[in-house]
């Protein structure tokens, strides 16, 4: 028979019971597993993705401004023949 303790009262309660005998307080389930962004392959993963996208973003920019630098200056004027 496993044992925990409130976190209510401090006495030594079952783990299979839902509530404490002494004090009354309802016991909070444990979850199956650990949270999903706390594991270490999640946050190696999410750091992946932030870093593909960062240099995707930066190659973007890269591409445009070196695609549209070049060229004459566009003027709004038309040009007057005489």
């Amino acid at each position: 028979m496993a044992s925990t303790t409130c976190l209510s009262c401090g006495h030594e309660i079952d783990t299979a019971d839902a509530v404490c005998p002494h004090c009354g307080a309802r016991r909070k389930p444990r979850l199956a597993g650990p949270p999903f962004w706390g594991t270490r392959g999640a946050r190696q993963a999410s750091t992946i993705i932030g870093i593909v996208l960062a240099l995707a973003l930066s190659a973007y920019l890269g591409w445009t401004i070196f695609t549209h630098g070049k060229g004459e200056p566009v003027s709004n004027q038309v040009p007057v023949k005489s």
